[in-house]
């Protein structure tokens, strides 16, 4: 916190998730202290897939964003739905999944129905730009996998003005980035209009993992905190170090 003229001035955090995981972050952390601006870097659209389901042995969400915007019959609610760490199983709870909640990682999920789940083909519902090591965990162990685009996460042509105006007087005191992609958008953004990244160097960053960490690299924060596990938990705890994150001025 600083002073002005007697008033108690909370310091500006970047937050870069999209809706509506943005919006409920942005409350978060108005509550803790911190006067969050929204900085989308990309925008939630639903395709509306409507994926074959026969044959299958379990379907996997490796983001509550699948879960959000599958569209499956109703015999679907029956299979197991396997999820990557406990926000994207809360998500599918909530849908009405039998749910079974796997590690924070695609990679530790695979190993997990490897071990513990039937044999045979596998539905995962998933967003377009991901990465493909589930498929290559389930398929070299012998499962088959079959992939559903049940959504898009387009980058967005512009920032918003709240968050343009903060980056160019430099009030940033703390960013938050959510996927490696996220990072790579937001380096991308900085490269082509240098003068949004004025202030980073009096502002630290939490990435939820280390290739998330090394995207921001080359930007000049003052320093970039990884989450010791790579959901929404090791988020929380990164971000609550970045209130005694030294500052350069």
């Amino acid at each position: 916190m600083t002073m002005e003229e007697g008033r108690t001035i909370p310091p500006v955090m970047l937050i870069t998730r999209p809706e509506p995981q943005g919006l409920a972050l942005a409350r978060r952390m108005g509550l803790k202290g911190w006067a969050p601006v929204m900085c989308p870097l990309t925008t939630l659209i639903a395709l509306r897939a409507l994926p074959e389901i026969e044959g299958v042995r379990g379907v996997i969400f490796t983001s509550a964003n699948g879960v959000r915007c599958a569209s499956l019959p109703i015999a679907a609610r029956d299979l197991p739905a396997w999820c990557v760490g406990p926000a994207t199983a809360e998500a599918a709870k909530d849908a009405g999944f039998r749910v079974i909640t796997g590690p924070a990682t695609a990679h530790g999920l695979a190993k997990k129905i490897i071990a513990e789940g039937p044999f045979g083909m596998y539905l995962h519902l998933r967003g377009r730009h991901g990465t493909n090591h589930l498929r290559q965990e389930l398929t070299n162990a012998g499962f088959g996998l079959r992939e559903a685009l049940v959504y898009d996460m387009p980058a967005v042509e512009q920032v918003t003005p709240e968050a343009r105006d903060a980056l160019l007087s430099g009030e940033i005191r703390a960013a938050t980035f959510y996927s490696p992609r996220a990072a790579h958008l937001f380096a991308d953004m900085i490269a082509s209009t240098p003068d949004l990244g004025v202030g980073l160097h009096r502002a630290s960053a939490a990435a939820i993992s280390p290739e998330t960490a090394q995207n921001l690299g080359d930007l000049g924060f003052a320093e970039v905190i990884c989450a010791t596990t790579p959901d929404s938990d090791g988020m929380d705890a990164a971000i609550a170090r970045l209130q005694t994150a030294p500052r350069r001025l």
